[in-house]
């Protein structure tokens, strides 16, 4: 999902569509000035959710690829990008409108998704039995 496409369903949140259905129009610039960098920081927040995820080298911190432009792809599985940046991008950009109740309705759902997101299994690794299985117990029984 590209960051347009983000900055649009933030837009959609926040009622800020013209009557064609469209997110870029002169009301909307200071919030696409602010959209870039708060994608940008909040892929951050999101990324040890992602399926996109690569823990990187021992000792160095995972960071997803920084977004430049509006065209560029984020780093992040599309079920992130869908469901939980759009809803954190609208929050910050109502709370600089002074929107406060607003803001903290749909940042109470960004927080929400982000949680929902983090208890998603994932497939792991298999674990070794160091110490034997079942089959070294006393007939399998405890």
């Amino acid at each position: 999902m590209t960051a347009q496409e983000i900055f649009e369903c933030a837009m959609v949140l926040m009622d800020g569509l013209n009557y064609r259905g469209e997110a870029d129009t002169d009301e909307n610039q200071d919030y696409k000035y602010k959209a870039l960098t708060l994608i940008n920081l909040l892929a951050q927040e999101c990324y040890l959710s992602s399926d996109t995820y690569d823990p990187g080298e021992v000792g160095s911190r995972p960071t997803p690829e920084p977004v430049e432009a509006f065209s560029d792809t984020v780093d992040l599985d599309e079920a992130i990008c869908r469901n939980i940046l759009p809803y954190g991008v609208a929050a910050h950009l109502l709370l600089a409108e002074g929107n406060t109740a607003m803001a903290s309705f749909v940042n109470q759902k960004y927080q929400e998704n982000l949680q929902k997101f983090k208890a998603v299994p994932r497939a792991g690794r298999e674990t070794e039995l160091v110490y034997g299985g079942i089959e070294y117990g006393a007939d399998g029984l405890l």
